[in-house]
């Protein structure tokens, strides 16, 4: 009877709430945690291990080449030399870090609310694909956001628990000094929870704190070179565009796994924390309330940091602070009853469950991209159509990228080109590589996005498509010299050989000694600033969503400004103008072709006109042959 209720006892000391999101953490985390590919990001940071010392490692590696601490960094370089660098053991550590830090967000809340509470905000770090997804990356978030939780743990232990503990005050600073070497926004976070800390400050606080602060601020000496340098350099604005005023509603809906039912179930908790604040005395509230101070705060100073000076504010940044809103929205769940409230967390996790194993299944992929399937992609058509025979391009930020992934399959292939977003000497330079190449097929890969103009060029000397796969995270492209199979019929086709009279144009100036085809070529001369010009209702064009257009010509010098232009209007006004220069199609007095396709707008309507034209802004001379436009229907 004895052993009996020992046993009953010890069952009792078991937080099951703790151990069952230890669990569903480890799960989500841990779970297809090396099937996808490694990010941009997290290829960056091996590409950045290759150092010899310590020292080059945090000069060339972080001060020069990243806009982060060089905590993770410094990790990562002593990690992979006693790991392999695969996708599960370079997450491992990252992936562990989020799992504790939902540990210590349960634990800190379960001193404020009840056991309930703290398990359902838990549950939603636990599950939410916005922490989950960010736990995973081998990239500063998940230790930023245990750091974070544990000096929050620490923090409210001191402050308001009046724990001056000497492990309590080392852990306090040791998180701090963690947070602020692991992520500059992480950093931030932990400033602005120790400035607002001192509104519950006491005389005995003072020594403790005092010492405690001087001895972080002395252990993270080293790397305040680092931040100076950084801070210097003025952040990541070059690419990271300024957010605009409805960002955070965005943001939210991000969080919250794109899902209308979690959207709708954190608004009516979050309204029940509302009502639960005004009902109960401010002093019951205050630590809800400051969650959501530093949520706010946090928010307000990226966002106004970022519109007024450097952008820096991402989704990532938001993930240091996020628990304390859902820290917010959870209080209410307290003012249920406790039947109603066990109901409530059961239905909220189902809910959550099922939208984390059924509704985020894509996320990653088409997020980050899929260096992984896009190497395996390259290397099995270069086998099937033999990589010697292939000219190839891709666009990568860094060759290392698809090289680890490339290595990985057995294969050394390179690239002519692997970056171009569509600068001036990028096209000039692909356009030599296109024109010089001898080879029957050319390759064209790249994740998420290229500039259309890229395919164009490409066609104007490999007009086939023989391969074509566009996958969530990548897109590969094979083109051909020759067609292995019949052309897609277009939906309406519109051609200009400039035999006819019809010229469209009223201002005439053809070649009939010396035409590209047939017997007559149309000039563009140093008097003509728009040439040839075509107008079709878009009712006339069958519904088509994108078309192709082409037009060979002949310049004796390399055109600086004539352009094949497209234009949608209406009665009132020019609602769209995109142009095609000829510059990177010419060859330089020999015949060449320019090739121009484009997506129509989504939203055109069957009023508006579609215009096609040669522009010669600049009034330059060129030669024009078999003006064509084809429209189909994707």
């Amino acid at each position: 009877m004895l052993k009996h209720n020992t046993e009953t006892m010890n069952l009792r000391k078991i937080d099951f709430y703790l151990l069952g999101l230890i669990i569903i953490s480890f799960f989500a985390r841990f779970w297809h945690l090396s099937d996808w590919s490694l990010s941009n990001d997290e290829l960056s940071a091996i590409s950045r291990l290759n150092y010899n010392s310590l020292k080059d490692l945090v000069y060339y590696g972080v001060m020069t080449n990243d806009m982060h601490p060089a905590g993770v960094q410094v990790f990562l370089y002593y990690w992979t030399k006693c790991f392999e660098i695969t996708e599960f053991w370079l997450r491992f550590p990252f992936a562990l870090a989020g799992v504790i830090a939902v540990v210590y967000f349960y634990l800190l809340l379960k001193k404020i609310f009840s056991k309930e509470a703290a398990f359902l905000g838990g549950l939603f770090i636990a599950l939410l694909q916005f922490t989950v997804l960010y736990s995973q990356l081998a990239r500063p978030y998940s230790p930023g956001l245990l750091f974070v939780m544990m000096f929050a743990y620490y923090w409210y232990a001191f402050f308001i628990e009046d724990n001056k503990k000497l492990i309590t005050m080392f852990l306090f600073g040791a998180s701090a000094v963690l947070a602020a070497i692991t992520h500059n926004y992480s950093f931030l976070v932990v400033l602005i929870m120790g400035i607002s800390g001192l509104v519950f400050m006491n005389k005995s606080k003072i020594l403790p704190l005092l010492i405690t602060v001087v001895a972080s601020f002395v252990v993270y000496l080293p790397n305040f070179k680092v931040f100076y340098f950084q801070m210097g350099i003025g952040g990541v604005g070059g690419w990271l565009g300024k957010p605009k005023n409805d960002w955070i509603i965005d943001f939210l809906y991000f969080s919250f796994n794109q899902s209308l039912i979690i959207a709708i179930v954190a608004l009516v908790l979050f309204a029940i924390s509302i009502y639960y604040i005004i009902k109960n005395p401010i002093s019951k509230s205050k630590m809800p309330l400051l969650f959501l101070f530093w949520f706010i705060v946090s928010f307000l100073i990226g966002f106004y940091y970022s519109r007024l000076k450097n952008p820096i504010l991402q989704y990532s940044t938001l993930v240091f602070t996020f628990p304390f809103l859902i820290a917010f929205i959870v209080y209410g769940i307290d003012l249920l009853k406790e039947k109603l409230k066990k109901v409530a967390i059961i239905c909220i996790a189902v809910i959550c469950s099922y939208s984390f194993v059924f509704e985020q299944t894509s996320f990653k992929e088409s997020t980050f991209g899929d260096f992984k399937g896009l190497a395996k992609e390259i290397v099995e058509l270069n086998k099937t159509y033999k990589s010697d025979s292939i000219e190839r391009i891709i666009q990568l930020n860094n060759p290392n990228y698809i090289n680890f992934y490339l290595k990985k399959e057995g294969s050394t292939l390179e690239f002519s080109q692997y970056i171009n977003h569509g600068e001036e000497e990028k096209l000039i330079e692909l356009k030599k590589i296109v024109q010089n190449s001898n080879k029957p097929y050319f390759m064209d890969s790249y994740l998420l996005y290229q500039p259309s103009i890229i395919e164009d060029i490409i066609s104007s000397e490999y007009p086939y498509i023989i391969y074509n796969t566009s996958k969530l995270g990548y897109t590969v492209r094979l083109f051909s010299r020759k067609s292995n199979q019949g052309e897609k019929l277009p939906l309406l086709e519109i051609n200009n050989d400039f035999e006819s009279a019809d010229c469209w144009t009223s201002k005439i100036v053809l070649d009939t000694v010396n035409p590209i085809n047939g017997i007559k070529s149309f000039i563009m001369s140093d008097s003509l600033m728009y040439g040839p010009t075509i107008r079709i209702p878009y009712s006339d064009l069958k519904n088509a969503n994108y078309f192709i257009a082409s037009v060979d010509f002949i310049a004796d010098t390399v055109l600086a400004d004539v352009s094949m232009d497209c234009t949608i209007s209406n009665a009132d006004s020019t609602l769209s103008w995109q142009s095609r220069p000829f510059r990177y199609f010419d060859k330089a007095g020999k015949l060449s072709k320019l090739i121009y396709s484009l997506d129509l707008p989504s939203g055109i309507k069957s009023t508006d006109i579609v215009s096609f034209y040669i522009s010669n802004a600049k009034l330059e001379t060129v030669k024009i042959d078999d003006f064509n436009i084809k429209f189909y229907r994707k």
